[in-house]
């Protein structure tokens, strides 16, 4: 218990049985994971950019809908794993990459962006 050194620690639990903890694998699973909630949140939010862009990170509540506005300036959308994403824009001068697959799961929530860009 009093090493300090890596080596000597790893030979030592060298020869131990690695049992897995469904308990803890099942807490971590629940604390890592995206959690979806149905709500009737009908808010709508805009965001304008003008020669530039925006970010937002961390936990918060998605409104409904989202419009932005960029001039001159680029938006990323990063979306979780397992989220459907159906892309319906019109491109001019630009354009628009969806890297998502095209069904998650039907259970799954689906992000649905429309535009012009």
């Amino acid at each position: 218990m009093a090493s300090q050194q890596h080596q000597e620690i790893f030979d030592l639990a060298a020869d131990l049985e690695q049992t897995k903890d469904s308990e803890f694998n099942s807490y971590k699973d629940r604390q890592f994971n995206v959690n979806y909630a149905a709500s009737d949140n009908d808010e709508t939010e805009t965001i304008v950019n003008i020669l530039g862009g925006s970010g937002r990170s961390g936990q918060w509540t998605v409104p409904r809908e989202i419009n932005i506005i960029t001039i001159f300036g680029g938006h990323n959308i990063y979306v979780p794993e397992n989220i459907n994403v159906v892309s319906k824009a019109f491109c001019i001068l630009g354009g628009i990459n969806n890297k998502a697959p095209s069904i998650a799961s039907r259970q799954a929530p689906t992000l649905t962006i429309e535009g012009l860009v």
